[in-house]
């Protein structure tokens, strides 16, 4: 096998010294595009590790999160009071319930959603929203029970 391989590039054949040409390109080219993909999955690791850094400096209690989450919801016109339980499935965000006032009003109750979706990136469907209770306390106004 070693002297037909020595008797072809003996001969000088265009035919083989193209064949070798093409072949040493395209063991380059393989090592080139091995190269640059083991780049690219670092630089995607690194970029992940930096996300992860960024989102435990950044990163709230969920209680935290929570009343961060009521507070910006009762700003919005025609919502009152709220309640907001976050839940987690192996420290992943996984849904949100809102009990809050004045969802009744599919305006009210939209604007809620669209809120949860823009704070916490989770789809519509993993957004649940309840009408709260109405309790009659001493003083004639309507909510929570004190």
């Amino acid at each position: 096998m070693f002297e037909k391989i020595k008797e072809i590039l003996t001969k000088k054949d265009k035919k083989v010294e193209n064949l070798i040409s093409l072949l040493i390109i395209l063991i380059i080219t393989l090592i080139c595009i091995n190269y640059i993909m083991k780049d690219d999955s670092k630089e995607a690791e690194e970029e992940k590790h930096k996300g992860a850094v960024l989102a435990s400096t950044t990163e709230v209690s969920s209680s935290e999160l929570e009343s961060r989450i009521e507070n910006i919801l009762s700003k919005i016109d025609g919502v009152g009071k709220v309640s907001v339980l976050l839940t987690y499935n192996e420290e992943n965000l996984e849904g949100v319930v809102v009990v809050a006032e004045g969802v009744k009003d599919i305006d009210t109750r939209v604007d809620i959603i669209s809120a949860i979706e823009v704070i916490t990136g989770l789809g519509k469907h993993k957004i649940k929203v309840y009408e709260m209770k109405e309790y009659e306390n001493e003083g004639g106004n309507y909510g929570e029970k004190d």
